[in-house]
């Protein structure tokens, strides 16, 4: 393909070299809802110009499924020379040598809800490629979340992430779970820089990684669940949960990595892989059972999370094009954590003031979603959550959504409830939904997660037979303000899906009470969710 307003959508395309390739110039081209199997090379692979990548630029794949049964289709989607592309809420299944990458030079890159199911090598990579003396293959402005990493049954799960060859990369709320018994090859959850003979090195600057829950990562191989390649420049690994992994961290270059806020639970061959950490900072983490290298500020007790961690059941192929986070939420708080308003804030404000615009000591916690995705809700002092919309890192100066007051040395964080906020990737709430919440009880009972929150809610629904399933947000006026669901259902089960906050047009909603409002098989109820 070459051009622009492009739409390829509903094909199946099996064994060929690859299924849809889209060279420069092109523009605002979107592959929709199509099958991508066994090709020899590539699903989908844009590649432009080294030179001048914007003449390749906004490309979207979204709702496709991409199959590789035997090793033939070594890419799902190859981003190349490329700006503002986007992966969303596409389906990965089987022997895929990289799933998804971001592989060279891609400035302003998203990767949303995807759901990988098995990957021979890395699931997910951001800036692939490494620089050579005549090429300039480094990437800007990435960002991972929503993604949900698993293996398949019978294939292999080595590495759901790394973050290689890249500056500005964010790395949140993502799930990866591994089974004891599944080849994990030399595989983390998490890569960090990459090395090669005859290439420069991959140091990876400017990452930050956060809420993301990490279950029985390592496999076979005892693998960890974050791993240091090569030297990185300011990366920090704050509020993820790491659960039941063979061990917790690896270092194959003794760099300097943040380490906040973090629960290392259960790891269960220790908590360092290789090296020793020693150059790591460690603030307010949990360490469980205790790390002779934990710092003076973390804690080994018992998280105390809700559980189950039982071993996840390995199925066969099954399109999924919403994450389901179910087994991620095994790693929430239970009441009486020493987890809950244990961890430090990520930085502080600088001088006084009012307005839209704080100045802090570090701004680099933080995104305003690169223009690509939405920006990070904080928490400054004592005032209601705003949502970062922009973002000055040389003069260390945040841009928030709406006018707030604050003082010297306040506190600033992502939102949390309580005094301060909890390690761990999930704040601990009292009640996440209540039977009050709800104004008819009719039909089905279902469940709203976090309720109240600030970001993302998932929303889980029983279907007790054959029929349509319908979820739509209402404001408290009536008015409505987006369509979660009209699905027909063949089979009972559990019907999941989750609402990121916005309208039907995108646009990030204002704090305030919504109404759920659910339709399963001819049965009705509705559900109260304050957003704030």
């Amino acid at each position: 393909i070459t051009g622009s307003y492009i739409v390829v959508e509903g094909i199946r395309f099996r064994n060929y070299s690859s299924g849809v390739g889209i060279a420069d110039p092109s523009s605002y081209v979107t592959v929709r809802r199509c099958i991508f199997e066994d090709n020899n090379s590539c699903g989908v692979i844009a590649w432009g110009t080294s030179y001048s990548i914007w003449d390749l630029h906004d490309i979207l794949v979204e709702e496709c499924q991409f199959y590789d049964h035997a090793n033939t289709q070594d890419y799902g989607i190859s981003f190349n020379y490329a700006a503002k592309v986007v992966a969303r809420n596409n389906y990965f299944f089987g022997d895929h040598h990289q799933t998804l990458s971001f592989k060279r030079k891609v400035y302003y890159g998203l990767a949303k809800d995807n759901v990988f199911e098995g990957f021979l090598y890395t699931a997910l990579y951001l800036g692939q490629n490494l620089d050579t003396s005549e090429e300039d293959n480094r990437s800007r402005y990435l960002i991972a979340e929503g993604n949900v990493f698993r293996p398949a049954e019978g294939h292999r799960a080595k590495r759901p992430i790394w973050v290689a060859n890249v500056d500005w990369a964010v790395v949140r709320d993502n799930f990866m779970e591994g089974r004891d018994d599944v080849d994990g090859g030399w595989g983390e959850g998490i890569g960090l820089g990459d090395h090669e003979d005859g290439y420069l090195p991959a140091n990876p600057d400017h990452v930050t990684i956060y809420r993301n829950v990490m279950r029985r990562i390592g496999g076979t191989t005892t693998n960890p669940g974050i791993r240091v390649y090569h030297r990185c420049g300011d990366v920090k690994v704050f509020n993820n949960t790491f659960a039941n992994c063979a061990y917790s961290l690896g270092f194959e270059m003794e760099e300097t990595i943040l380490f906040l806020n973090n629960i290392f639970y259960n790891s269960r061959n220790g908590t360092v892989r290789e090296g020793t950490g020693r150059n790591s900072i460690y603030e307010h983490n949990i360490f469980y059972p205790m790390w002779k290298g934990m710092g003076p500020t973390d804690i080994s007790e018992d998280p105390l999370m809700v559980g189950p961690f039982d071993p996840l059941e390995v199925g066969g192929k099954d399109p999924k094009f919403v994450p389901d986070f179910t087994r991620a939420f095994a790693c929430r708080l239970k009441e009486g954590s020493p987890c809950i308003d244990a961890g430090r804030f990520l930085t502080w404000t600088v001088g006084s003031g009012s307005g839209t615009q704080v100045r802090v000591q570090d701004a680099s916690f933080f995104t305003d979603g690169f223009g690509m995705a939405e920006g990070d809700i904080v928490k400054v002092g004592d005032e209601e959550p705003a949502r970062v919309v922009g973002v000055d890192y040389d003069m260390n100066l945040i841009t928030l959504d709406r006018p707030i007051s604050w003082e010297d040395g306040e506190g600033v964080s992502m939102a949390y409830f309580g005094s301060a906020p909890d390690i761990g990737a999930y704040e601990y709430e009292p009640r996440p939904w209540v039977e009050e919440d709800a104004i008819d009880v009719v039909g089905p009972k279902v469940v709203v997660f976090p309720n109240p929150s600030c970001g993302r809610v998932f929303v889980e629904c029983p279907v007790s037979s054959v029929g349509r399933v319908r979820i739509v947000v209402y404001d408290i006026l009536g008015r409505t303000v987006r369509k979660l669901a009209d699905d027909f259902v063949d089979s009972p089960g559990t019907y999941r899906t989750f609402w990121d906050g916005t309208d039907g047009d995108g646009r990030p909603t204002s704090p305030g009470v919504y109404v759920l409002r659910f339709e399963v098989g001819g049965l009705s109820s509705t559900r109260k969710l304050v957003r704030f």
